[in-house]
C-alpha cells in the first residue's frame, strides 16, 4: 500500500520546525516514508518568507536549510489550476490548489478558514491531532 498523501500548512511546518508536539510528529512520519508530503513552490516561498519573520530570528542559512529539508521529504507538485476557494485568505488557495493536484487525501492545517471547511473537493482538512488519530499513532 502506498503511502498516504498530504499537504501540510505553513503554520504546521512552522509548529514542527520549533516545538516538539503533535505537527513534528507528522513531519517525522513523512521522514520515515509513513505518509507522502505534497508541497509546491508557492507553499516553500510562503515557508521561507515565515521563517524570516525577525520573530524566528533566523539566518538566511537556517532558513533555507529548513525549506530544503521540507523539499526533500516532499514531491513537489506543479499546480495547473488557480483557485478561488478562500476568499478571506487568498493564499489559502495555493495550500487548496496543491492538494487538489497532487490527489491529496488530507490537508493538516491550524487556518481556521481552511478548517472551517472540513473537506475540499473529497480531500479532508484536519489539524495535526486530528490526522495523528487517522493514523493511530
Amino acid at each position: 500500500m502506498s503511502p498516504m498523501r498530504i499537504v501540510i500548512d505553513t503554520n504546521v511546518l512552522v509548529s514542527a520546525i520549533f516545538w516538539e508536539g503533535n505537527e513534528s510528529k507528522v513531519i517525522g512520519l513523512a521522514g520515515k516514508g509513513k505518509i507522502k508530503l505534497l508541497t509546491s513552490v508557492a507553499l516553500l516561498s510562503e515557508l521561507g518568507k515565515v521563517l524570516k519573520n525577525k520573530k524566528f530570528r533566523l539566518d538566511e542559512r537556517a532558513v533555507e536549510n529548513h525549506v530544503q529539508h521540507i523539499l526533500t521529504l516532499s514531491e513537489l507538485i506543479s499546480p495547473r489550476c488557480r483557485l478561488d476557494a478562500v476568499h478571506e485568505d487568498p493564499t489559502d488557495n495555493r495550500v487548496l490548489e496543491c492538494a487538489l493536484e497532487g490527489k491529496a487525501e488530507y490537508i493538516v492545517s491550524g487556518d481556521k478558514h481552511l478548517l472551517r471547511m472540513k473537506k475540499f473537493r473529497g480531500i479532508k482538512i484536519v489539524r495535526a491531532k486530528e490526522f495523528l488519530e487517522v493514523l493511530k499513532v
